[in-house]
């Protein structure tokens, strides 16, 4: 955070606290820079929560794991949440990737249908992956302990 905020030269914000707004009779010039010294911390913390956010959904993300148990359905609904989520925080993930996350987060149970899915090398939509892995799961019935 140092580091750009050295770059775009706003490190100030961190370092000095916000004074109190210049009456006012002071200069515009005093004014100008009191305005610009709240616009910059406002947008600091604006970015350092934005960033956190950002985090927190990766995150989450990248180390969700489907158990045996449970069914896909929710938890392919929730990885499209995190998904739209990062998207909507300006923080967009090639689909591949996102792909690659749900087929990863997939139980022992799905290998077949992950190897078959990445040899065919298939190019489906979050939609059409979670609708093939909802018949997939149906077509499992008896051998998934749910």
């Amino acid at each position: 955070m140092r580091i750009v905020l050295t770059h775009e030269k706003k490190l100030y914000v961190l370092d000095e606290p916000i004074p109190e707004a210049p009456p006012a009779g002071d200069s515009a010039a005093l004014r100008n820079a009191h305005t610009r010294l709240v616009n910059d911390s406002v947008e600091t913390l604006y970015e350092e929560q934005t960033r956190h956010e950002r985090f927190d959904v990766s995150k989450a993300l990248f180390s969700t794991k489907l158990s045996e148990e449970s069914p896909v359905g929710p938890h392919l609904v929730k990885m499209i949440g995190y998904s739209e989520n990062l998207t909507r925080l300006e923080f967009v993930l090639e689909q591949e990737l996102v792909v690659d996350l749900f087929l990863q987060a997939l139980p022992k149970s799905f290998n077949s249908f992950v190897q078959n899915f990445l040899m065919n090398d298939m190019d489906k939509t979050l939609p059409q992956l979670a609708a093939m892995l909802r018949t997939t799961e149906k077509n499992m019935k008896g051998k998934r302990p749910f």
